[in-house]
């Protein structure tokens, strides 16, 4: 089909997925995280940092309760007018680019034009890659990106 044409079909994907791939924890990886902030606690009373010893028990803390959490599922759509994530509302003026990482996972990453929220993970689940691209292409640009510091750190962690 010409170019032009594929303009003018309406466009609606939708699919739903988990809001992020859950990595199966041993206890021993609960136990780690226990022993990592337990160490980091002794340090900050040895440097007598009472402050950052309270954070160090708050950041464990919520570790440990996002690691147990299961991922809620989530309905996500491609149309003409934006992408939408489970009721809220990215139109196409406030993305910037996108770029599919397809391994280790398939996630359609957007960057988007928001200071608070420049990076966009979506998983795709069952969908295909390709047929993403083609349409995602009509509205914005594929610009290679590189998995983010914290998504390297976090999928070693297996958080």
């Amino acid at each position: 089909m010409p170019e032009n044409q594929q303009k003018n079909i309406p466009l609606y994907i939708s699919w739903t997925a988990p809001e992020f791939i859950r990595y199966e924890k041993s206890h021993g990886w609960f136990i780690a995280i226990g022993i990592f902030g337990f160490v980091l606690i002794i340090i900050a009373l040895f440097m007598k940092n009472y402050l950052f010893v309270l954070i160090i028990i708050l950041a464990t803390f919520l570790i440990y309760i996002q690691g147990a959490r299961h991922p809620r599922k989530i309905k996500f759509v491609i149309s003409d007018h934006g992408i939408e994530i489970d009721e809220k509302e990215y139109l196409w003026n406030e993305l910037k680019s996108f770029w599919i990482f397809e391994e280790p996972d398939k996630i359609l990453s957007l960057l988007t034009k928001k200071i608070t929220q420049p990076h966009l993970p979506i998983p795709l689940g069952d969908q295909r890659p390709e047929d993403i691209k083609k349409n995602l292409i009509r509205f914005i640009p594929e610009r290679k990106q590189e998995e983010t510091l914290s998504d390297i750190i976090a999928r070693k962690m297996k958080f």
